[in-house]
Order: C-alpha cells, then structure tokens, then sequence
C-alpha cells in the first residue's frame, strides 16, 4: 500500500530549510542550532517577564509549576516507553 501523505511547510519552515541546506559541517548545524535556541529562549523570558508584570504569573504559580514538572520527570523516567 502507497502512502500519499504530504508535508505541508509553513514560511518558517521552509526559510530554516534553506538555511540549512547552506551549512556543510556539524560545527555549522550546531552553531544554528545554538542561535536558534537562544532566540527561542529570549522569546520565552520575554512572555515569562510580560505574564508576571500582567500578574498572570506569580511566585506560588511557579512553584505550582515546578511541582508539576518534578512529578512529570518522575512519571517519566519511570515509565516503560519500550512497552508503546
């Protein structure tokens, strides 16, 4: 059975393509990557910082958080993925 499934790439997408295609060695790919990151990154403290001067985000929501994440690292590691 033939399967006709396309990817459909959205503008970002298809400029990291292009980018990435211009790169030859790992040092390359992993300084994009680096780049990368770091905006990803910056973008996110930046929703961090404008959600707590909106007082969406306080100091017990992060600790809320924390507990959850710590309880999501538990479950995770302890989790079988070789059975699914």
């Amino acid at each position: 059975m033939e399967n006709n499934t396309h990817t459909v790439f959205n503008a970002a997408q298809l400029k990291m393509l292009n980018m990435m295609a211009m790169l030859k060695t790992k040092e390359e790919i992993d300084g994009l990557q680096q780049v990368v990151s770091d905006y990803l990154a910056k973008l996110l403290h930046g929703e961090i910082d404008r959600l707590w001067e909106e007082g969406e985000l306080s100091e017990e929501k992060v600790e809320s958080l924390e507990l959850s994440m710590s309880a999501h690292t538990i479950i995770s590691n302890n989790y079988d993925w070789s059975e699914h």
